[in-house]
C-alpha cells in the first residue's frame, strides 16, 4: 500500500472503498499531510485533473508514459543493430513456439485467400463489389472528361490541366 493511503486511512479511522483513488488536493504528491488528502471514485478524481471521466485519464497518462518511455529519441541504426546482434543465437521454449503456433491459426498473410475480416468473398459479391466500382463515373467540370472516380480525383478537378487558376 502506497503511504499516503496509509495515512489517510489511519487519520480517519476508514478503510478506502475498493476502487476509489485518493487525491492530493494541492496536487503536490509530496504533500501527504492527512487535511491535503481525500477520497474519490475514479470518475471524480478525473474531474478534479480536469478530464471528462477516469477513461479519458487513463488514456492521456499512458500517451504520456508511452511518450517518455524512450525519452523521445529514436533509435540509431548502430543501437538497433546490437539489439539485433543480441538477439542472434538465442533459442525459444517449446512453449513459447506452441503458444506462438496456436495464436496463428486460422491466420493467413497478405498472399492468402482471406480477407482482412478472415472471411471469404463470395463470387456473387465479388460481382457485385467489380459492378459497383465500375459503375461509379464522375465528370471533370474544367475538362468535361468523364472517368472512374481514383483516376478522376488524381488527374483532373483541382489537378485539372484545363483548369484557370
Amino acid at each position: 500500500m502506497r503511504g499516503y493511503r496509509k495515512i489517510y486511512e489511519e487519520h480517519y479511522g476508514v478503510k478506502i472503498p475498493k476502487g476509489h483513488h485518493i487525491h492530493h488536493k494541492d496536487m503536490n504528491h509530496g504533500n501527504d499531510d492527512p487535511l491535503n488528502l481525500e477520497a474519490l471514485t475514479p470518475d471524480e478524481h478525473a474531474q478534479k485533473h480536469g478530464f471528462m471521466n477516469n477513461f479519458i485519464m487513463a488514456q492521456a497518462r499512458a500517451t504520456d508514459l508511452a511518450a517518455t518511455r524512450n525519452r523521445g529519441r529514436l533509435l540509431t541504426e548502430a543501437h538497433r543493430q546490437r539489439i539485433s546482434e543480441s538477439m542472434v543465437g538465442k533459442k525459444k521454449s517449446i512453449e513459447h513456439n506452441k503458444r506462438v503456433s496456436d495464436s496463428m491459426v486460422g491466420n493467413t498473410n497478405c498472399a492468402g485467400k482471406k480477407n482482412a475480416l478472415g472471411n471469404r468473398h463470395t463470387a456473387e459479391t465479388k460481382a457485385r463489389i467489380s459492378a459497383t466500382i465500375r459503375s461509379q463515373k464522375t465528370s471533370c467540370p474544367h475538362c468535361k472528361k468523364v472517368g472512374g472516380t481514383n483516376g478522376m480525383t488524381r488527374w483532373h478537378f483541382d489537378n485539372c490541366k484545363k483548369r484557370v487558376v
